[in-house]
């Protein structure tokens, strides 16, 4: 099965909403993802076929333009990578 691969930056996700949007479209997530981090956790955790890749280009960055709901985000991510051998998260400083 080929792997998945979601990179965000600040220039993929410029806004919450463009965000959201990468991750339902990169991870191929089901059509009732609602894009909030509770679907989220649903999906990533239950939904989603593996293998995936979340790349977290320029930390900084992103919490600069999107703020802490980044950080929830973000949270969720590694949570959902804590729970699944097959889903990787990647988080680059700069």
């Amino acid at each position: 099965m080929t792997s998945k691969l979601c990179r965000l930056s600040p220039e993929t996700a410029p806004t919450l909403d463009a965000l959201w949007a990468a991750l339902a479209r990169d991870l191929a997530l089901p059509a009732h993802f609602g894009a909030n981090r509770d679907a989220l956790w649903d999906c990533l955790t239950g939904d989603m076929a593996g293998p995936a890749t979340v790349l977290v280009d320029d930390l900084p960055g992103l919490r600069a333009r999107l703020g802490p709901d980044f950080d929830a985000i973000l949270a969720v991510l590694r949570a959902a990578a804590a729970e699944r051998e097959d889903l990787t998260l990647t988080v680059s400083a700069d």
